[in-house]
């Protein structure tokens, strides 16, 4: 396992808090990831970045995903759509589902996509759950 996190924090909080030996903790921008990540990642898991960077940012955050993953990968995630805040209003940015998926689905193919149906309290409503192909 690879985990990728541009915060320097970040980083060493989650490597303190699980040191397993087969999880590589790698501060990187994910605009910007080291050479050998292309085409590198069977799997890739999203979760809170893409709510967390500006909405202008986003084609490109697609476009890392995609880079980062072997022909045929899947890109799985926990998308914080947040339906009833407004747009411009973040971080974490709100993303309307329609939008999630007219974004991803440039570059990848819809498993599946749907609500998550275990939320967290004070996310009900508010969590995209997906699954999209490489194409």
């Amino acid at each position: 396992v690879t985990a990728v996190d541009i915060s320097p924090t970040a980083i060493a909080l989650a490597s303190e808090a699980n040191s397993h030996p087969n999880i590589e903790w790698i501060e990187a921008d994910l605009f910007a990831l080291p050479p050998g990540f292309d085409e590198c990642f069977d799997i890739v898991w999203e979760h809170t970045s893409f709510c967390a960077i500006h909405p202008d940012q986003r084609p490109q955050w697609v476009d890392a995903m995609a880079r980062a993953l072997r022909p045929d990968g899947a890109l799985l995630g926990v998308f914080f759509t947040h339906p009833n805040k407004p747009l411009d209003d973040g971080p974490p940015f709100a993303c309307r589902t329609h939008r999630l998926a007219e974004l991803i689905e440039t570059r990848f193919t819809p498993q599946a996509v749907g609500p998550v149906e275990a939320e967290f309290e004070r996310r009900e409503g508010a969590e995209t759950l997906g699954r999209w192909q490489r194409i």
